[in-house]
């Protein structure tokens, strides 16, 4: 007979996702080709508005917000990832594919 796991399929599910504050374009897809090649991780993308929402019900274990979006708002946004135990990543829009895959993996280690 078949183990049963001791956590929710929900948690399982929500444990590899990263959210995207205020990305789009070029950043997009770098996030989204970073999240797969540091851990397999899908990304969900957040305005302003569902920012919140997203994050208190998908649970990511880290949110990365672009530089100008978080200079508006960054006390707000700190609070957001603690309250959700989240890493809270801020990237320009013109950082490298290769250290936002490293920024993920040091994020995605923070979990065990």
């Amino acid at each position: 007979m078949p183990r049963k796991s001791k956590a929710p399929t929900l948690v399982t599910e929500l444990s590899n996702l990263i959210m995207l504050i205020g990305g789009s374009g070029r950043l997009a897809d770098i996030v989204a080709r970073a999240a797969t090649q540091a851990c397999g991780a899908r990304v969900v993308e957040a305005d302003l508005k569902t920012a919140t929402t997203i994050a208190t019900e998908r649970r990511p274990f880290a949110m990365i917000v672009a530089k100008d979006i978080y200079e508006f708002g960054g006390p707000e946004f700190d609070a957001l990832a603690r309250d959700v135990s989240a890493e809270l990543i801020v990237v320009p829009h013109t950082i490298q594919s290769a250290v936002l895959v490293a920024l993920i993996v040091e994020a995605a280690s923070k979990l065990a």
